[in-house]
């Protein structure tokens, strides 16, 4: 364990924590990887698995991490994204897994869908008309690609202290 400690710090911590950690808490973990050169990131859509994962000296948080977040939904996101690669927009996202607006949220909140650049209020506003439209989907998957509404949303101001605080819910710690 000290040799890996000593030589591989980053991969070391990231064991650590996929281990259920150790003597001190997820936090400390985190922070010791940063100190090591890490750059944690909070769960991603396309880069994040259901445990921790490392690249290079970014370190992504895995899903597992998520309270609330249901073990379902975690399977079928790696699941269609083993299947047909990563997600292209959130459109795409919606069209491929079927997920209730709960567990959405939960996702847009931490911030998994940073690829898209887009604001997490008008995150949750595109979501909440998207599955309402797709009310009447089943787990199928469709020929056609459904046509989206696209809705002209106002810019809406994010502020860290608001990212700090999702995070000190759903992860139970701020990064």
């Amino acid at each position: 364990s000290m040799y890996l400690k000593c030589y591989y710090p980053l991969e070391f911590m990231v064991a650590v924590l996929n281990n259920g950690g150790g003597f001190y808490s997820t936090e400390h973990y985190i922070h010791e990887a940063r100190m090591w050169g890490g750059k944690v990131h909070p769960p991603c859509i396309n880069q994040s698995d259901h445990h921790n994962t490392i690249r290079g000296t970014h370190i992504y948080l895995g899903f597992g991490n998520l309270k609330n977040l249901e073990h379902l939904v975690v399977q079928r996101i790696l699941t269609e994204r083993q299947l047909y690669g990563n997600f292209s927009s959130f459109d795409n996202f919606i069209d491929r897994v079927v997920i209730s607006i709960e567990q959405l949220s939960i996702l847009i909140r931490i911030g998994a869908f940073r690829f898209t650049n887009r604001q997490k209020g008008q995150l949750h506003w595109q979501a909440i008309f998207k599955i309402n439209a797709l009310k009447k989907r089943t787990g199928n998957p469709t020929l056609f690609r459904p046509e989206h509404k696209n809705f002209e949303l106002p810019k809406m101001e994010d502020h860290w202290l608001e990212d700090a605080y999702d995070q000190m819910e759903l992860l139970g710690f701020p990064l």
